[in-house]
């Protein structure tokens, strides 16, 4: 069984990436404060159905806030076949709804065939976030097993280049918007149990030219 107890979150380090402060946090993404998290669904073609690992962010989500945010991708797959690569899910939600134990406030789903590069899926899902007014916007460690620690089956390779790409699509974006850009804080997190992403993520951040904030 699942342990109850939730993960917390702390924030490792933070950057000035041309508008937008970035932070590097570990821990538990549905802990940390942001008007949206931003995470991709993996959406099984033959089947029909979306994958849910149950260490995966997914399966978070619905351990800290119950079905909720999940009844609008049953919805989608419901009313809006044929899902698309890209598509983006909005999830409606407050952090003060019953039984809502999360730091966030609305889930954007990215439907993902793991076909397209990382920095194109982000900065297409901080363009919607951008659009939707959302201030703060967390992302986990997207297309990153938890337990092998490598790479889901996609476009990136290794390690660091989900890393790279990463820190590549929040250039992208506020390169796009600059100082009109509505969301200004971005929290990148990751799993608590696997500490070389971060130290990967903040090299990144850096190659992006990213300048970190003095406490």
């Amino acid at each position: 069984a699942r342990d109850t107890k939730l993960e917390q979150a702390r924030k490792d380090s933070s950057y000035r990436l041309g508008n937008l402060r970035v932070n590097v946090v570990h821990g538990d993404v549905t802990q940390v404060p942001a008007d949206g998290l931003l995470t991709t669904a993996y959406f099984h073609k033959e089947t029909m159905s979306f994958l849910w690992p149950e260490t995966g962010v997914g399966y978070s989500i619905r351990f800290t806030s119950g079905n909720h945010y999940h009844t609008a991708i049953e919805r989608a797959l419901k009313y809006e076949k044929p899902l698309r690569d890209g598509q983006l899910i909005d999830a409606y939600g407050t952090r003060t709804m019953a039984g809502h134990r999360g730091r966030f406030a609305r889930v954007v789903f990215i439907v993902d065939q793991l076909k397209r590069p990382l920095n194109v899926v982000v900065s297409e899902a901080m363009a919607y976030a951008d659009k939707a007014e959302y201030s703060t916007v967390s992302l986990p460690a997207l297309r990153l097993d938890k337990h092998s620690e490598q790479p889901t089956r996609g476009v990136e390779k290794t390690v660091l280049q989900v890393a790279q790409r990463l820190a590549e699509g929040l250039k992208q974006h506020d390169q796009a918007k600059g100082d009109r850009s509505r969301v200004k804080e971005v929290s990148l997190v990751v799993f608590g149990d696997v500490p070389a992403f971060g130290h990967m993520l903040n090299s990144a951040l850096k190659q992006a030219g990213a300048v970190p904030e003095s406490e």
